[in-house]
């Protein structure tokens, strides 16, 4: 009894295996992209930047902890966007932690897991291909993108600094530049790597105007306007308090108040992140430009996206004995 086997009877088994993991891989970085920047730069962006309005930060294991800063305090440029599964991301330095906004309904800040909770524990716990290979994240700060990497089946890329057999990235805190990736790189080892750019022109500037707006029985410097559109930290940044967010005098009484208006484009369209931003009119009773839990409020929540003209709000009309509730 004789059999033969040919090489071509398992080369196609293996090409299509090799194939099935390519494409599963392909479809893992773009789910990545969604919990990044949701469905952006078309739709809503419900990802971690259309919450926290910023980049992840990325983190690397660093003496028997996930970092995000080297030993001089120098930022990662390569790592682990462990912010998007945890608000903890590194549970031995509580600083590191997302913050969550002072009052809830401002609609900024971490609020779920974004993409799921890869296996492992301490330094096993990072995002992996379908070659079971940890992913890379490579952030550039000059043009303001990140670049998912992964280096498909021979493990091996060229970009950026590289150990000598092109296995493993090396200098993490070293400036990274997107543009300068190569798919033909000279020693082949990019012909099968699988990459995606996320660009922040892909979730950010949102164009946002709001022709006019009037509120009757409004209080004199109690009633006040805000449009929360920044990440919360120490310094949340929040229009209209000191009045440069609207123009002209309110007036106040049954009588509605002259037509104001603004465009939110001309003032400051280089700030204003997408995703569900807020516009708060509130009774700020004690004068404290915070919003704080029992004053009386009403949220207006537009879907902030990048294409310009978009959300065009001709008329916003309130009554503050109407249209007000108690803050939560």
């Amino acid at each position: 009894i004789v059999m033969k086997i040919y090489s071509h009877e398992w080369e196609a088994v293996f090409d299509k295996l090799n194939e099935k993991k390519k494409n599963k891989t392909k479809d893992l970085i773009l789910n990545i992209k969604k919990a990044v920047i949701g469905a952006s730069p078309g739709c809503e962006n419900n990802g971690f930047t259309g919450d926290v309005c910023r980049w992840t930060k990325l983190f690397r294991w660093e003496t028997a902890e996930w970092d995000d800063k080297d030993a001089a305090s120098a930022s990662y440029t390569k790592g682990q966007p462990r912010e998007l599964w945890t608000r903890k991301p590194n549970v031995n330095a509580p600083g590191d932690d997302v913050t969550e906004p002072a009052w809830a309904n401002a609609g900024i800040g971490w609020r779920h897991e974004y993409f799921q909770t890869p296996w492992g524990f301490d330094e096993d716990q990072f995002l992996r291909d379908y070659w079971e290979r940890e992913l890379l994240f490579f952030k550039d700060n000059t043009n303001d993108a990140i670049l998912i990497l992964s280096r498909g089946l021979d493990g091996k890329f060229d970009f950026g600094s590289t150990n000598a057999d092109n296995t493993e990235p090396v200098n993490f805190t070293e400036v990274i530049n997107v543009t300068t990736y190569n798919p033909n790189d000279a020693g082949g080892f990019n012909a099968d790597n699988i990459i995606l750019i996320i660009n922040k022109s892909d979730w950010h500037p949102g164009f946002f105007t709001l022709n006019q707006f009037i509120v009757t029985n409004a209080q004199a410097a109690i009633t006040k306007a805000c449009l929360f559109y920044d990440e919360v930290n120490t310094d949340l940044k929040v229009a209209g308090t000191d009045g440069t967010f609207v123009g002209g005098v309110w007036t106040v009484g049954a009588t509605p108040p002259p037509p104001q208006a603004f465009n939110y484009t001309d003032i400051t369209a280089n700030k204003i992140k997408t995703g569900a931003r807020r516009l708060v009119f509130w009774d700020d009773a004690d004068a404290d430009n915070i919003i704080d839990i029992g004053e009386n409020q009403y949220t207006a929540i537009y879907n902030i996206i990048t294409s310009a003209g978009s959300n065009q709000v001709n008329t916003l009309s309130l009554d503050a004995n109407v249209d007000f509730s108690a803050a939560l």
